[in-house]
């Protein structure tokens, strides 16, 4: 049996920004903080389909992740 899948196109919208708080302080040089968000419309999209036996995947919905990072 031949299944096919069809789940047409799409666009995500994603963002990021980062500053280096050495820029503030000297005394804080090389350390950065990055604030990054995927999914801004969170739109629900289908990340995969692999077999008839598993199906599809739904991808990821909104997400926000803050990451603080310290170069020595």
């Amino acid at each position: 049996m031949d299944r096919q899948f069809n789940t047409g196109g799409y666009g995500l919208m994603d963002a990021s920004i980062r500053y280096e708080l050495g820029k503030l302080d000297p005394s804080l040089r090389g350390c950065k903080v990055q604030l990054t968000a995927q999914n801004l419309l969170d739109r629900k999209v289908v990340a995969g389909c692999y077999s008839s036996d598993t199906g599809c995947f739904w991808g990821a919905g909104h997400q926000v992740i803050a990451k603080f990072s310290w170069d020595f």
